[in-house]
């Protein structure tokens, strides 16, 4: 369990007052149910005042609260586990240059205040490394890439996967540990509402019932990753929240945009990712195999039955994509994508109330398609399934190339019918 302390905050009497309750209720809390922590300090301003308020708010933890004499806070090789996030983030304001500086009050041998460092930084740092930060993330004892296999949906590019090996093997070769950030989904359209950001997209990411978290788990613990972090436990408002969470719609507050566990058409649980998060534990120690399947399975609200099937080959070119109805549907969506299992708007093909399209435009043959219908009710939206179809073009399928053909007498009509018959 990471505690997260912003660096903007903890320089305000009232919100030091309250951070420290909560870091000292979570130390109880885990105390009593046998849970690791540790605190990680979340870039804020970014001024000069920076390795002030961070290096004194660490002192004040270990001497004033006594975090470190805690049963339950976690070591790493011999020291305290300590993270700072934000090294090289577009939306955070350190440098280089302070960072070294702080990290040089975390690494000093033989201090009260020696950690191990871990730190955040961003999904690009591998590909795109930003100025100045190489000596940096050199000096970390982690690095905590974040969510480097989230944003293009699974399953998963083969280069995406390569990158991230990639970068494990990067630290690898330097005594850096690897840990990569996953999350269950993503909806910022509840920030949107209060930002005045009609933009800000709600169920960006569906979290498809914990399947999309555990295909993202299972390609970590693949690689044998000894580390991985989940983002977050409580962030209800971006919607990756693991913690209980409401069940259904009707159990949300008036004009809110968050949401309920129903939202991509599952029956759950309100601990039901904590459930998930259990047996993430389980095969990231080894205590259950490496398994691409989910080991809990959720229950769903509908199923569609998707003709054709998926992973089916050889669908022509021009198919009708046909499903069974929901009892809950007023209408659905139809969304189609060539190569990747990502929807937007741009890939919606129809809002309709029957359960059958015609394509009218010709598919790429060989291409895999994928497609998803989601089901709207009166009020809510349910995202479907993903499933996938490798297009053929009927026509040319079975045909017989006829070398030579001789007809005599000619015949009497205007036409002449040639039927092929395979040997």
């Amino acid at each position: 369990c990471v505690v997260q302390r912003f660096s903007n905050a903890i320089d305000k009497a009232n919100k030091l007052e309250e951070g420290d309750k909560k870091i000292l209720d979570i130390m109880t809390a885990c105390e009593k149910y046998g849970v690791k922590f540790w605190v990680m300090h979340d870039a804020g301003k970014g001024d000069d005042k920076e390795f002030t308020r961070i290096s004194n708010d660490w002192i004040h933890l270990v001497d004033d609260l006594d975090i470190l004499q805690s049963p339950s806070y976690a070591f790493q090789d011999g020291k305290p586990a300590y993270g700072l996030w934000g090294m090289g983030v577009n939306s955070r304001d350190w440098t280089p240059e302070t960072v070294s500086r702080i990290l040089d009050f975390y690494q000093e041998e033989g201090s009260p205040y020696q950690t191990y460092v871990a730190g955040g930084i961003p999904t690009t740092w591998f590909k795109n490394r930003p100025e100045g930060w190489t000596p940096v993330y050199d000096r970390l004892d982690m690095l905590s890439p974040w969510r480097p296999l989230f944003y293009n949906g699974a399953p998963y590019k083969q280069s995406e996967i390569d990158r991230m090996h990639a970068e494990k093997a990067y630290c690898d070769e330097r005594g850096i540990d690897y840990n990569p950030v996953v999350a269950a989904g993503a909806s910022a359209g509840n920030i949107g509402l209060f930002e005045g950001n009609p933009n800000r997209r709600r169920n960006s990411i569906p979290r498809d019932g914990g399947y999309y978290l555990w295909k993202q788990v299972y390609e970590v613990c693949k690689m044998d990753s000894k580390f991985m972090y989940i983002a977050m436990f409580d962030e209800v408002d971006e919607g990756t929240a693991m913690y209980k969470q409401v069940e259904t719609e009707d159990g949300l507050p008036v004009d809110c945009r968050q949401l309920s566990l129903d939202e991509d058409g599952y029956d759950l649980p309100s601990d039901w990712y904590l459930q998930v998060g259990r047996q993430i534990q389980l095969m990231l120690e080894g205590t259950i195999p490496l398994t691409e399947e989910m080991p809990i399975r959720p229950e769903r609200l509908f199923i569609l039955n998707p003709v054709p099937g998926d992973g089916a080959e050889g669908v022509e070119i021009y198919p009708e994509l046909k499903w069974t109805s929901a009892s809950i549907a007023h209408s659905y969506k139809l969304y189609l994508n060539k190569d990747l299992p990502v929807f937007s708007e741009d890939q919606l093909l129809s809002d309709q109330e029957d359960t059958a399209y015609v394509l009218n435009t010709a598919l790429e043959v060989g291409a895999t398609y994928y497609w998803r219908v989601d089901v709207l009710t009166a009020t809510q939206t349910f995202s479907g399934d993903v499933w996938s179809f490798t297009a053929t073009d009927a026509t040319r399928a079975g045909q017989i190339e006829v070398q030579k053909l001789s007809v005599y007498p000619l015949p009497a009509g205007d036409w002449l019918n040639v039927r092929g018959v395979e040997n």
